[in-house]
């Protein structure tokens, strides 16, 4: 047999929580902690002011367009109406926009080689480890690395012929000079023309021009001025050395100059200092310019990508530029604080799928504790808007479709108003914010909201904040008919 769930087991167990209650208010009623019978008038009192028949029995509905009620001053005092007044408002708007962190594409640089060959080193770096001591290791992704540092070197022939037309160019040049140097002191004697030494120093002009155009090219292809050196000191060894055969080297031992080993060598610098984020290749591979190698990034600083709707872009871009700030917090940590950051851009296209534009700008990241793609909520403060007005939020009765108001009228402004009566109107109105304590009031309507008959308060009116939803029962009462239109 099932007992757990049953009918028997839950009106057991609630015989037995009315007995414990009535034994409670028993022994509090003999003590005279709790006079029974002032509880039960306390308790029908509520009862009737909730369904607002018994309790409010004078009011009358008053005018022609039924919205009107008035209730004596004894009445209205006995149920409690308590008032506030409107007020324009002057709180800023907070506006959440969801996005995540990036980063950003002003620090972050594609890794590629001036040219095209085979990839023969990888660079490395310096690893301190308890009980291993420092040794090196090739690089890999998250390494740091600084500007300057060699990444990786790649073999290219081309790169080596380029040299050798320099160098055949700058030779060319050494000889030129010589013999013009020669012509010049036999042009002294007598022993030949002008023609011939006018031809001499054209040909060394021809050889100036000639190293000065291969040394352009290869400064276009990024290599360096030490490179070039190099080769014009490699130039001027064996033009000195005037033909003289090479120093005999002991068998066994053919190991190339230092000059030729890097001739075609292609080193693969850090173009600024930053992590590694892609490692596009591996020993041996052949690679050609378009090979992104690497990628570096600079995470210092992450850039903040949010994503704003259609109709929220209008009020940030109406921000100044001293009014462009956010907050950051990140989902996953949301009681971290992030260090303050401005709003940078605001993308002039919009997405077609979402419908929002892409609000962009950049934290400071020192300790690189925040991580790209970070899922984040950016908080923007938009000033108040001019049409406004803030009410508490106990004043505003909702069913789901429209919300409402009931403002004290001044009696004054009514044709033979009773002095002894208070007057209250209900208005539908729209709401344009919420918070916790106070609701935001639009305090001019469009012609369709006129239409579909909502009405504006003033700053300054009183509105019902206790006491409301009372008088909107007995007000819907009189509209059907329960009470007698005066």
């Amino acid at each position: 047999m099932r007992w757990r769930g049953s009918p028997l087991v839950k009106y057991g167990a609630l015989t037995l929580c009315a007995l414990i209650v009535v034994s409670i208010a028993a022994a509090a009623w003999h003590r005279g902690a709790l006079p029974i019978g002032d509880w039960l008038s306390k308790l029908k009192a509520a009862t009737n002011s909730t369904y607002g028949r018994d309790r409010v029995k004078d009011a009358q509905l008053i005018g022609d367009r039924k919205d009107r009620i008035a209730l004596p001053e004894d009445v209205a005092k006995s149920i409690g109406i308590q008032l506030a007044v409107v007020k324009k408002s002057t709180a800023g708007r907070k506006l959440e926009l969801p996005g995540s962190l990036a980063l950003d594409p002003n620090r972050l640089v594609r890794v590629h080689s001036r040219f095209p060959g085979e990839v023969l080193e990888a660079g490395s770096i310096n690893i301190s480890e308890p009980g291993k001591g420092t040794y090196q290791r090739p690089l890999r992704l998250s390494d740091r690395v600084e500007k300057g540092q060699l990444l990786a070197v790649v073999w290219n022939t081309d790169l080596g012929n380029k040299k050798n037309d320099l160098m055949d160019a700058l030779s060319q040049y050494y000889l030129d000079q010589d013999i013009l140097r020669r012509q010049e002191k036999l042009l002294e004697k007598g022993a030949i023309s002008d023609a011939q030494v006018v031809t001499a120093r054209r040909n060394v002009e021809m050889d100036v021009i000639k190293i000065a155009a291969l040394k352009r090219t290869l400064r276009g292809l990024r290599v360096t001025e030490d490179e070039m050196t190099a080769v014009e000191k490699e130039a001027k060894r064996i033009h000195e050395r005037d033909d003289k055969p090479e120093p005999s080297k002991p068998e066994g031992k053919h190991e190339a100059p230092e000059s030729e080993r890097n001739w075609a060598r292609v080193e693969v610098l850090a173009p600024l200092s930053g992590v590694i984020v892609e490692k596009n290749f591996v020993l041996g591979e052949i690679v050609d310019i378009a090979t992104n190698l690497f990628q570096i990034a600079d995470i210092d600083k992450l850039a903040v990508l949010a994503h704003a709707y259609e109709e929220d872009l209008p009020a940030l871009q109406s921000l100044t530029p001293d009014q462009r700030k956010w907050t950051i917090h990140l989902q996953a940590a949301p009681d971290l604080k992030l260090p303050p950051s401005r709003i940078e851009l605001i993308s002039p296209m919009v997405d077609p799928n979402q419908h929002t534009a892409l609000v962009m700008g950049e934290i400071d990241n020192p300790n690189h504790q925040f991580l790209s793609t970070q899922f984040i909520t950016a908080t923007v403060t938009l000033p108040p808007l001019p049409d406004e007005v803030v009410v508490p939020a106990a004043a505003v009765i909702d069913d789901g479709r429209e919300s409402i108001v009931f403002v004290k009228l001044d009696p004054k402004s009514l044709p033979e108003a009773d002095p002894k009566k208070q007057y209250f109107e209900q208005r539908r109105v729209h709401v344009t914010r919420r918070e916790q304590e106070n609701i935001y009031l639009s305090s001019r309507l469009s012609a369709e909201q006129e239409r579909r008959g909502l009405r504006v308060l003033e700053p300054g009116e009183l509105i019902v904040t206790e006491g409301a939803v009372l008088l909107e029962a007995t007000l819907e009462d009189l509209q059907t008919g329960g009470r007698t239109k005066s």
